[in-house]
């Protein structure tokens, strides 16, 4: 075989997984992306402290529909979700988390800001979200923030902090 055929064939084949690789990432993109026309919630079930970060996983959005999260903060969420740079994104769902812990929906930050991909950003802000849960006396939304944190010493020491705080709660 000589060396241009050689080289014609290796040009297909990298065409070939080009393609191959260009679909792969369109599906997954259809996989994570959440249909719009989805709005039924599904009955939430109470989260146990003895449960995984997977098990008390943030509910989907549908579910906030049905308790009341305005929709902006939904249409913002959606939206932001959407973003392909993902520094950009970090700090728009940053943003996000803040203004939702300003109206007092813990649960949503927490959907929020498990939608991160910087770790460390994701790390400080679920940092934040349980200090605030702590403060509400919302110890299950503590725990369930402190599962989604990456960083294993932030994680103890979040988990030691809500520890520590379950004895000081005022009633």
């Amino acid at each position: 075989m000589t060396l241009e055929v050689a080289s014609y064939i290796a040009g297909i084949v990298a065409a070939v997984a080009g393609i191959g690789s260009l679909y792969y990432a369109r599906e997954q993109h259809k996989k994570h992306k959440p249909s719009a026309d989805i709005q039924v919630a599904a009955p939430k079930a109470p989260i146990s402290v003895g449960q995984t970060a997977q098990e008390a996983a943030p509910v989907p959005v549908a579910e906030f529909v049905a308790e009341g999260i305005p929709s902006e903060f939904l249409i913002a969420f959606e939206t932001t979700k959407g973003m392909f740079n993902k520094p950009a994104r970090d700090t728009a769902l940053k943003v996000l988390v803040q203004k939702a812990l300003a109206a007092n929906n813990t649960e949503f930050a927490i959907a929020v800001a498990s939608e991160m991909w910087n770790k460390p950003t994701k790390d400080d802000v679920l940092t934040t979200i349980i200090q605030r849960a702590l403060r509400a006396n919302e110890f299950q939304l503590a725990h369930q923030a402190s599962e989604l944190l990456f960083n294993m010493p932030k994680k103890d020491q979040a988990k030691k902090l809500i520890i520590d705080w379950v004895g000081n709660a005022k009633a």
